[in-house]
């Protein structure tokens, strides 16, 4: 089972892929505490991917072998 990933985004528009990660990031829009919205770079400190694997019912979220989040890498 893997326990990390590669976030990459498709180009809408050339159909390219980019590694977020390695190509100097894609910005996103986040919601701060006080409801006020600023652009962010994703990196690897900020951003958790869903892991498929983990399943609420039979899993705690800090389970070793099916841990709840994933990190990209």
């Amino acid at each position: 089972m893997p326990k990390h990933a590669v976030l990459v985004f498709k180009d809408p528009a050339t159909g390219n892929w980019h590694d977020n990660l390695n190509n100097g990031g894609v910005r996103v829009r986040y919601k701060e505490a006080g409801g006020t919205y600023r652009w962010i770079t994703m990196t690897v400190a900020n951003t958790r991917i869903m892991n498929p694997d983990h399943d609420p019912s039979k899993h705690a979220p800090d389970d070793p072998n099916f841990p709840r989040w994933t990190i990209p890498i």
